[in-house]
């Protein structure tokens, strides 16, 4: 339901962006049609116009994403927190050689847990 309103507003903010701009620009060919370079300070009218809704656009497209990220990374975090539980409770309901037999198995693993000698660090 959130991504749902989430899609309809960034639709709806790129939709007005564009109305916008186009009757900018259609009140900037009227307005200075008589000018002297009307095609320079329309330019600078339609540049500035621009800028203002390509943020703002931005930002409410990019939110969503962000949004999305964030949530994504908190659920990776709580599968992480659970995988470590669920280890741990493993090897505390193993045999206690459980964990020195995964080290010679696997040292690649252990690697950045133990010292220069190869012993685990106390912490």
């Amino acid at each position: 339901m959130k991504t749902d309103l989430q899609a309809r507003l960034t639709c709806f903010t790129v939709t007005t962006a564009i109305t916008v701009l186009l009757v900018a620009f259609l009140v900037a060919v009227f307005v200075f049609r008589d000018a002297e370079k009307p095609g320079e300070i329309i330019v600078a009218v339609l540049g500035a116009i621009t800028g203002v809704l390509g943020t703002l656009t931005g930002y409410v497209a990019g939110e969503s994403g962000k949004r999305k990220a964030e949530d994504k990374a908190t659920d990776a975090q709580g599968q992480l927190a659970r995988a470590e539980r669920q280890l741990a409770a493993v090897v505390d309901s193993s045999d206690k050689g459980i964990l020195e037999q995964a080290r010679k198995t696997f040292p690649e693993l252990f690697a950045n847990a133990q010292g220069e000698d190869g012993d685990a660090q106390a912490h």
